[in-house]
């Protein structure tokens, strides 16, 4: 399954988050080598590790976090407003309450070994866009690699670009929008072959309706 977390269910997922922070550690500082984020106590943690962030949890059924995600609203400070505004040098930055920033993907492949790598890849894919349908988000933009765009395009994923593609640390990167309809559900379902819904929302309240992280955060702002 994969657990949602936001500043209204965080406290009962300390040990999961904690988690999430050493394995993004060990996959974008250890493996990746972005040196900018290395923590000496092996925590990759920044300033959009707020109470605004959403944490997507892809948990073993003993609890482990082997993968995961992380949306930021983009009516907030975000990576695009802040960080990477150059990257949208064509269509310029997308916000709106219903646009959501994607960071921070992972999953952990000693933990899930060759023969569940896959598996571990296929589950964050249809979770995140389930996420986005229940929820009702429209839109996820994100900054990627171009070998990840193109895995993402054999799903039948509609893209729209931002900016035009350039290396960062090496690797052509480019900024782009993730249309999150149902089409994109259903064809991400289809071709990785996950029908089930496997995201959940569990609060103090029980296992709560995804469209209350979107709708409670917009009247928040209002």
């Amino acid at each position: 399954m994969i657990d949602v977390v936001t500043s209204q269910n965080a406290i009962a997922y300390q040990a999961a988050l904690e988690e999430m922070y050493r394995l993004r550690h060990r996959v974008f500082v250890e493996k990746m080598k972005w040196e900018a984020l290395r923590k000496p106590d092996g925590r990759e943690i920044d300033q959009f590790d707020n109470d605004d962030a959403i944490y997507l949890l892809l948990r073993e059924d003993d609890g482990r976090v082997i993968g995961g995600h992380r949306l930021l609203p983009t009516t907030k400070p975000h990576l695009f407003t802040e960080l990477f505004s150059d990257m949208c040098n064509v269509r310029g930055i997308r916000s709106g309450e219903r646009i959501y920033e994607l960071t921070r993907t992972c999953t952990d492949k000693e933990a899930l070994g060759k023969d569940r790598e896959i598996w571990g890849l296929k589950h964050v894919m249809v979770g995140l866009f389930e996420f986005c349908v229940r929820a009702g988000i429209e839109q996820l933009t994100l900054l990627t690699p171009l070998n990840t765009l193109y895995r993402c395009l054999l799903t039948g994923v509609e893209v729209r670009p931002l900016g035009l593609p350039r290396d960062i640390d090496g690797i052509p990167q480019a900024a782009v929008a993730f249309i999150t309809s149902q089409t994109t559900l259903d064809n991400a379902r289809n071709f990785l072959g996950i029908k089930e819904n496997i995201v959940r929302y569990v609060t103090s309240n029980g296992e709560t309706p995804l469209s209350e992280i979107v709708e409670g955060a917009r009247k928040a702002a209002a």
